[in-house]
């Protein structure tokens, strides 16, 4: 039965990524005009379907290839602009937990988000903005590319009380599933080693004793909260774990495995009006 499990997961996970990659060849580079994806809503407002959440918005330009989602969902994060590279993940996203309430984006499944208000791009720079299905929460994510030489991006969310009355057991998660050169020119394999230190970071590599070809990481880590007293830490969990604080599968050691990165923020409670910023950062060596 374990066996039959990791077959029919690994297949999941294929069939998301290749669905994706499929939907690539729809990007296109510079500021994005998203008028053919609107749907017109009551008031003249125009937002985006909420069936489009692995539907690509942008393809940022020079290397690596980073495609980002019309959800802001990170696509594809791979080792160079062209064809030929390898994946360095598999699904990206976000899970938002508060007073019972749980919402999430993994691209390829989504609960409790309406369909973004704003989803535009410049440059290095995407802003996609999204409200909870009740209006209780507004997440707005800035979405920023680093230099070539830094390999690297940029996401900070802000999520804001959109009620007259405080809010509490807000737990916010960006999360990211790195099967470490799994495709493409890559190696093939899910099955990496992890690592998450005290608080900042997680990382995942392929070690050289279980490929052939050469060594590859990915790291996520924290860049900034507001406020600064915001309880925070990364963890390594199942790629699937949607929870709103799951359990630390490398807590106190290494752990070798299909599994995913995580950097949870525990907000509390925030007042009617007041917002809480965090930023994270995806890297590849």
């Amino acid at each position: 039965m374990a066996a039959l499990f990791t077959v029919r997961q690994g297949m999941q996970k294929f069939q998301t990524l290749m669905a994706g990659a499929a939907e690539v060849g729809l990007l296109f580079a510079g500021s994005v005009a998203l008028t053919a994806a609107f749907a017109q809503v009551s008031g003249g407002v125009s937002k985006l379907s909420s069936s489009a959440s692995t539907a690509p918005l942008y393809q940022f330009p020079g290397a690596p290839k980073i495609t980002l989602s019309t959800h802001g969902n990170i696509l594809v994060f791979q080792t160079s602009a062209g064809a030929g590279g390898a994946s360095h993940m598999a699904g990206e996203g976000y899970i938002l937990c508060y007073g019972g309430t749980q919402a999430f984006d993994r691209a390829s499944s989504e609960i409790g988000f309406a369909p973004p208000t704003t989803a535009f791009c410049s440059g290095s720079t995407c802003t996609v903005v999204r409200n909870t299905v009740d209006n209780i929460f507004q997440l707005k994510q800035v979405i920023t590319k680093n230099s070539p030489e830094e390999r690297s991006i940029n996401i900070e969310m802000t999520l804001r009380n959109l009620l007259g009355a405080p809010v509490s057991g807000i737990v916010l998660r960006r999360f990211a599933d790195f099967d470490v050169d799994a495709y493409g020119s890559g190696t093939g394999s899910t099955i990496n080693w992890w690592g998450a230190s005290e608080f900042d970071s997680v990382y995942a590599w392929n070690a050289a004793t279980n490929h052939v070809g050469p060594d590859s990481a990915m790291l996520m880590r924290h860049l900034k909260k507001v406020p600064g007293t915001i309880p925070y830490g990364g963890k390594v969990t199942n790629w699937f774990d949607n929870a709103c604080s799951p359990f630390n599968l490398a807590s106190g050691s290494w752990a070798q495995g299909d599994y995913a990165a995580t950097i949870q923020y525990n907000i509390g409670t925030l007042g009617g009006g007041q917002s809480a910023v965090v930023k994270v950062q995806y890297q590849r060596n």
